[in-house]
């Protein structure tokens, strides 16, 4: 089985426009700039995940195919006054207890070890969860921590790792578990060993198949969502509380209903200043396109969504499937896979007097400006966006792009 996100249109990211009363003209403010063209015949292929920065301000992320071995890769692009940007393979996966696919992103550790999970292969068969440590230049040797597919531990985990502020791993199994529906599991160093705990099991109706990664609010709790399952089996929103005896007690906090709510978040959340949750949903809404929504604690501890944008499909976007980011002002950030000129936007959402205002930052026209932007955004201090299109670039292998700080179309 492959970890695989699926969409309507993979090939072209074109989804069908749906008719409203908007008009709406394509249009991008931000400046492009492609920092990393996936070359074969050893050169990575298709990047689902985003990206990571170092302090030096060097990024790091993974394919899922390509690479020295065919398996998927770490790449890595170093900065340089002079020359721009260069790209290189920290590791290629070979397919064996390595593991092979890496499908989620990459974590920094204090002391500048990466660590990150490969969606198949392994020991088992069901992925790996690995660390790689700096040797000499642009070569990174790998450990493998835990196998997954062994038992009930879970397989196929398709996410970015969290760590907690005592150096415990966090993350989700899109498989497995005692129902097959996938887990949440932690992997605590005890006596030079990484040791895995999983924390809950999904049995479907709580929610299946969680894609993203987990997220702390400051008491403790785990927060994420699944792209299926529920009572619609549309996905879910949950929370997970510690409990006495090393328990984890899961709330649905969200069922999607498929309708105007909202349907299949394969994002994470991420919390505001104020507490309150925020994500995307890709599919669902008023035009069926896709959401971003936010979720309010209310004061008998239930929550309550509120629908910030709706996408239509048509030049705006559609299907936004990464966690927004946010800036120090409160606005947020993310891509759409599909829409534009049907090849995924960049966009950016302003809190207004009226209510929330999506502005699109830059249109992907497909060739050799990549399409299909999947896997998040992170943002410097100068307000530049930098993330992955799946597809496109010269050689249709995927590519990195910066987007340029601009005042976005109004």
């Amino acid at each position: 089985m492959k970890a695989r996100k699926v969409s309507p249109s993979a090939g072209t990211c074109v989804v069908v426009i749906v008719m409203v009363l908007i008009s709406l003209t394509i249009a991008s403010a931000g400046t492009e700039k492609v920092l990393a063209d996936f070359a074969g015949p050893h050169g990575g292929l298709e990047p689902w995940a985003g990206l990571v920065a170092d302090a030096a301000g060097n990024l790091y992320g993974v394919t899922y195919y390509g690479g020295p071995h065919g398996k998927g890769e770490v790449f890595r692009l170093q900065r340089s006054g002079v020359t721009g940007w260069s790209e290189c393979t920290a590791y290629g996966f070979k397919g064996g207890d390595d593991g092979a696919a890496p499908y989620g992103g990459l974590i920094f550790d204090a002391a500048g070890n990466l660590y990150g999970t490969t969606s198949s292969a392994g020991a088992y068969g069901g992925g790996a969860v690995f660390k790689l440590a700096h040797s000499a230049g642009c070569n990174w040797t790998s450990t493998v921590l835990h196998q997954f597919g062994k038992g009930l531990d879970g397989s196929y985990p398709a996410a970015a790792l969290t760590f907690d502020h005592s150096g415990r791993l966090y993350g989700t199994t899109q498989a497995g578990g005692t129902q097959g529906y996938g887990t949440v599991f932690t992997l605590q160093l005890t006596d030079g060993k990484w040791i895995e705990q999983v924390l809950h099991n999904f049995r479907g109706k709580d929610g299946s198949s969680p894609w993203a990664s987990v997220t702390f609010d400051g008491g403790g709790n785990l927060y994420g969502t699944t792209a299926t399952g529920g009572t619609y089996d549309y996905g879910v929103v949950f929370q997970l509380s510690p409990a006495s005896g090393g328990r984890w007690i899961e709330h649905v906090i969200h069922t999607f209903s498929g309708g105007l709510d909202g349907s299949e978040p394969q994002a994470g959340v991420v919390f505001d200043k104020q507490g309150n949750l925020y994500s995307a949903s890709v599919y669902g809404g008023a035009h069926s396109a896709g959401n971003i929504f936010e979720l309010t604690k209310q004061s008998n501890n239930s929550w309550k969504e509120t629908v910030l944008y709706n996408f239509t499909g048509g030049a705006d976007g559609a299907s936004p499937w990464d966690t927004p980011i946010f800036d120090s002002a409160g606005n947020l950030y993310a891509t759409a896979y599909e829409g534009g000129s049907s090849f995924g936007t960049v966009f950016e959402l302003t809190h207004t007097y009226r209510g929330w205002k999506e502005n699109v930052l830059y249109t992907f026209r497909g060739g050799r400006s990549g399409q299909c932007p999947v896997g998040g955004l992170i943002r410097d201090s100068a307000g530049n966006l930098y993330g992955t299109a799946l597809r496109g670039g010269s050689h249709k292998r995927g590519l990195v792009f910066e987007i340029t700080k601009a005042d976005p179309v109004r």
